[in-house]
Parts: C-alpha cells; sequence; structure tokens
C-alpha cells in the first residue's frame, strides 16, 4: 500500500478455501501470502515468490524425530483443504491416511487431543498457533520436502494489477530479503522454535518489500528483544513441560504421561515388530505401613523407593512412572523376557538394599515390593489396556505367592 499510494482494504474470511472463492468470484483483488497451483492460475496471476519456508508436521512430544514420514502411512495425518500443503502430503505419499480441516488450529488441537497422529503446514504458521494457543505438548518433530513459496496472489483480469505489485516486489532485493529471512529462520531453529518470532517475520518480512532502511532497523530492534525473551520463553516452557510429565509426590513421571508413553511405544513396537517389555511394582503391605508409621512416613518412603527405582532403570527410551497409590510402572522398550527379568530383580534387590523398617509387614521386617513382569512383540490392533491387563495378572501371581517376588509372564498374548 505504501509503495503502490493506494489503500488496501482488507476483507475478512473465515478459512482459507473461503479465501480462494471470494477470488475466484472477484469478490477480492488479491491475496498478499499465497502459494501457487495450476488450480489457482485459471483465476489468479502470481507474482515471483517472496518468502520460502519449510513444510513441517507437528506432532505431540513424545513422537521422536521423523526422519521418513513414509513410515507413519497409516496414522492420521491432518492438513487445512485447499492448500499447498494438503496437495503436497497427497502428491507425495498417495497411500496416507490425510484428513482435511477447515483450519490449522482444530487440526492442531486433535494432534493435541490424540486423534490425529501429526498434522502438516508450514513452518510460521504451526509456530505461531503453537504459542498463541498454549499447545505447549506439541513440537515440530520433521518435514516434508516440499517448500512453502509465499507470492502476492492478484486476479487474472486485470494483468495491470499482477504489474504493479511484481513491481514492488522487484523493488527490494531478492537476495538481500532471503539473507534476512534464512537468518531468522537459523535463529528460530537453534533456540527451539520461538513461535512469536516467526509471526512477526512473515509480517516484518512482507513489509521490508517496500520499507527499505527503516524496516532494517525495526528487524534489528525486534531481534534485541526476542532474544531476550526467547531465553525466557524457553525455560518458562521446560518448567512447565517438567510439571505436566512428573509426579508432585515421587518425583518421577506420572501417571498421564506413562499413558501416553505406553500408547507410543506399543505403536512402534507393532510397526517395526520389536518387543517391548513392563514392569508393575506394588510397594508389599504399604497400607500397614501407613497405619503403623503414618502417612507422613508413607509419603517418605513412596518417594525413595522411587527414585531407588530411577535409579536401576535409566536407558534413554525407558520410562519409570508412579501407575497409581502405592503402584509404580517401567517401560522396557526393545527389551526380551530376559532382559525384564533382570531389571525385576535388580528392582528387588535395590529396594530391600534401602532396610527401611516394616514391621507389620507380611512378607519382611523390612519395605519388598512384589512385581509382574512381560516383554512381547505385539500383534496389530493390540492396546494399551491389553499390556496392562497382562502385567497386572502378572504381579497378582507374585503377591499370591507370599510377595516379595518376581513372577513372569508368557511370550505370547
Amino acid at each position: 500500500s505504501e509503495i503502490i499510494g493506494v489503500k488496501v482494504t482488507l476483507i475478512p474470511t473465515r478459512t482459507f478455501e473461503e479465501t480462494l472463492k471470494f477470488a475466484k468470484a472477484r469478490r477480492c483483488d488479491l491475496i498478499p501470502l499465497a502459494a501457487e497451483t495450476p488450480e489457482r492460475k485459471q483465476f489468479l496471476d502470481f507474482s515471483h515468490p517472496y518468502l520460502t519456508f519449510p513444510i513441517v508436521i507437528s506432532t505431540r512430544l513424545s513422537q521422536p524425530y521423523i526422519a521418513d514420514l513414509q513410515l507413519f502411512m497409516n496414522e492420521p495425518i491432518g492438513a487445512v483443504k485447499s492448500t499447498v500443503f494438503i496437495n503436497a502430503l497427497r502428491t507425495r505419499y498417495p497411500k496416507a491416511n490425510v484428513i482435511d480441516f477447515d483450519d490449522n488450529l482444530e487440526g492442531l488441537r486433535q494432534v493435541q487431543d490424540g486423534k490425529l497422529f501429526g498434522f502438516v503446514s508450514a513452518l510460521p504458521i504451526i509456530s505461531y498457533l503453537t504459542q498463541s494457543a498454549g499447545l505447549i505438548d506439541l513440537k515440530v518433530a520433521g518435514q516434508l520436502e516440499d517448500k512453502f513459496e509465499l507470492t502476492i496472489a492478484t486476479r487474472n483480469d486485470e494483468p495491470l494489477l499482477h504489474e504493479i505489485f511484481q513491481a514492488a516486489i522487484d523493488a527490494w532485493s531478492p537476495q538481500r530479503r532471503q539473507e534476512i529471512v534464512n537468518h531468522w529462520l537459523s535463529v528460530r531453529v537453534e533456540q527451539g522454535f520461538d513461535y512469536v518470532l516467526m509471526w512477526k517475520i512473515v509480517g516484518a518480512a512482507a513489509g521490508i518489500i517496500g520499507g527499505g532502511v527503516l524496516w532494517i532497523r525495526q528487524l534489528a530492534r525486534w531481534n534485541r528483544e526476542i532474544t531476550e525473551k526467547n531465553v525466557q520463553l524457553a525455560e518458562a516452557n521446560a518448567i512447565v513441560l517438567a510439571m505436566a510429565r512428573t509426579d508432585g509426590l515421587t518425583g518421577i513421571a506420572n501417571r498421564r504421561w506413562f499413558d501416553e508413553s505406553l500408547a507410543q511405544e506399543l505403536a512402534r513396537a507393532i510397526r517395526s515388530q520389536t518387543s517391548i517389555g513392563l514392569l508393575l511394582i506394588d510397594i508389599d503391605c504399604f497400607k500397614l505401613f501407613n497405619d503403623n508409621y503414618g502417612h507422613s512416613a508413607g509419603d517418605d518412603c513412596l518417594r525413595i523407593v522411587a527414585q531407588a527405582l530411577q535409579g536401576i532403570v535409566k536407558r534413554p527410551p525407558d520410562l519409570v512412572a508412579r501407575y497409581g497409590g502405592e503402584e509404580i510402572v517401567c517401560i522396557l522398550p526393545g527389551t526380551d523376557s530376559t532382559g525384564v527379568e533382570a531389571v525385576g530383580n535388580d528392582i528387588l534387590d535395590a529396594v530391600r538394599a534401602l532396610a527401611i523398617p516394616h514391621a507389620l509387614s507380611k512378607a519382611s521386617d523390612i519395605v519388598t515390593v512384589s512385581s509382574g513382569g512381560i516383554s512381547i512383540i505385539p500383534k496389530a490392533g493390540m492396546t494399551p489396556r491389553q499390556v496392562i491387563k497382562a502385567v497386572d495378572a502378572m504381579l497378582y501371581v507374585s503377591k499370591e505367592a507370599g510377595r516379595n517376588r518376581l513372577t513372569m509372564g508368557e511370550e505370547e498374548l
């Protein structure tokens, strides 16, 4: 608007699909952020791309880095309909389980709720929405080979309009413009995706087209301010995330984090047909301990036992979590029956070594634990509930047999 000296009036739309319908019906003259496709060229002219961003996939935090999206074709993946993102997904991965949405936020919320495996869109869009909507349990887990090239699209029955906006874009050096964008993107990735920053960069880079030196100075000011806030944001997010995953009493993972991790690890084991181990541990006669020594001593006992287990189960993929009450559960991905049994016996020994007095225990004069363990190569369709039921049955056998022992389950379920 500043460059061409003509006022530009915004026509609000609810979705990008509606924006395209408005443009096709000549209810608007231009779209300032649009990607060129053969279908759109039937009613729009496109400038040269003036910004380029990666097309990425957002998942829950528990999902490791995705090097090859081809491995997740059976998982539901979302994208906004009538966009280049959904076209890129369906073109590059024709067998993918793609679900379309009216807007990005709806899809991201379904990822957060566990209804979608992932959601595909442009990096700045996902970054902005993840931060502004408080979706702290989502992350960018990978990217597609395709890029999101932004142009200014104008109605193709007004060729002069196209020439005017192309000239406006050409007024700024493409090399310098891309250099600035690349600089900001590199800072973003290094510092863990500062979502507020990325959306400001989209607006700033668009303005840079005609603003020259004044916009450079504005970007420099933003850079100084946001660099400081970026560190604060990362620290705050780390604290919130840790609190959301941690049991307040014991300091180990909580039940919610266990449920999410088990579902994720089980799905991975089904896909790769590798083993997954599980141990369910119960402190023997814990109610009697509380009755005899008091609930404060009971809390201390539970905390000490939990930390002892954390010291035994410490491989990066393993997880120790409080399952409920005095029950603690361990996920051991990629561990066969022999390995699970070895870890289970180490846990029994570690708890005995604590030598916490327990005068009313029916198993010993010190605090002990009973444990059930399994290791399986899960079949397609197997659910976390089935796995938990199986390991709980083994724990029941240990209790019935006199406690203070480990019972291992069968290889097949």
